[in-house]
């Protein structure tokens, strides 16, 4: 998992002279500002310090009884780890805020799944996916490994609130190294998860009228009240949440197939995708529906709104419909 280190060729970013591991530094570690002096400096930084209290016992061994964790090294406000860290993948801000560095890293959120951003992480643009998966594509483009060949992906990382570590996460996608360098490939993930984004539009669209017809059907306007029931009822169903979280491991096959040419070759794998989407939509919207209380405002409300979510099924996906295994339908 390490970067190529190569100080002359600035490989993976310009190191100094002084650029060693934190235990090979003649510093000590102080609680200052400085700029990593290069690749091992970063990848050692010590940003806190730990200084441990040892005393003899009644036994005469040494034991620790008290220790002090202190502030360490850290990056002046000026300092970026974009270009430098090689783990991390970045997206660009179209309109940064004044002052604002107009790369920030690709994080975990908590209502959404990483692999949706999956092509800042695949696309082979400048400064955007991880310096490691460069690295590999230059393996394979000095045929040190082949391109043929399929990594596993660990993405790794917590969301936290200053000091406070709101969760964790670890997901996990194929990496065939055919994407590194097949803007082919990389299209089509685009137009892939164009089409899963338009799907669950459609579902929060639908799931939101659903909640309307229940709570107000007859409002042509809700008030404050009426939209906050609303959203809650629909924020409650999770239906978005359970389609992107079911959807993963269709969207793993997905990597598969498109970098496999016999997919390709035997069966459009869009079209496949397409079906797997309206499966898992639809899967997801009868589990909302399902959970609601049955009444006969809720017979009405779920057959209007099942009607509504089909015909945008079927809109969307019209283009993706197999023709040779539907009688050659238009």
């Amino acid at each position: 998992n390490l970067h190529v280190y190569n100080p002359d060729d600035e490989e993976p970013f310009h190191s100094t002279l002084a650029d060693k591991p934190a235990w090979e530094q003649d510093e000590e570690v102080r609680p200052e500002d400085r700029e990593p002096n290069g690749y091992f400096d970063l990848l050692t930084w010590q940003s806190r310090r730990v200084k441990i209290h040892p005393k003899l016992n009644e036994n005469g061994q040494i034991e620790v009884d008290k220790f002090v964790m202190r502030k360490g090294t850290q990056f002046p406000d000026s300092y970026t780890l974009h270009g430098r860290e090689p783990m991390i993948a970045f997206r660009k801000v179209e309109k940064p805020a004044k002052g604002q560095y107009p790369w920030l890293p690709l994080a975990f959120r908590e209502d959404r799944v990483l692999w949706r951003d999956s092509l800042t992480l695949f696309e082979p643009l400048e400064k955007t996916r991880p310096k490691i998966l460069e690295w590999l594509s230059d393996l394979t483009e000095n045929n040190i490994i082949p391109r043929s060949a399929i990594y596993d992906l660990n993405l790794i990382g917590l969301i936290s609130d200053q000091a406070k570590i709101l969760l964790w996460r670890h997901e996990r996608l194929p990496l065939p190294l055919k994407f590194l360098k097949d803007e082919t490939l990389i299209a089509k993930l685009g137009e892939a998860l164009d089409l899963a984004e338009g799907i669950s539009k459609a579902l929060n669209t639908t799931t939101w009228n659903l909640s309307k017809l229940i709570i107000a059907p007859e409002a042509e306007r809700l008030n404050d009240n009426q939209k906050k029931e609303v959203d809650s009822l629909t924020t409650s169903l999770s239906a978005d949440r359970s389609y992107w979280s079911n959807l993963g491991i269709s969207f793993n096959s997905l990597i598969i197939r498109l970098a496999d040419n016999k997919y390709n070759e035997g069966a459009n794998t869009l079209i496949w995708w397409a079906e797997e989407i309206r499966r898992v939509g639809t899967e997801a919207f009868r589990d909302a529906m399902n959970s609601l209380d049955r009444n006969g405002r809720w017979l009405k409300a779920v057959t209007l709104a099942s009607n509504d979510f089909e015909r945008k099924l079927n809109t969307i996906l019209k283009p993706y419909r197999d023709t040779e295994h539907k009688g050659g339908e238009a």
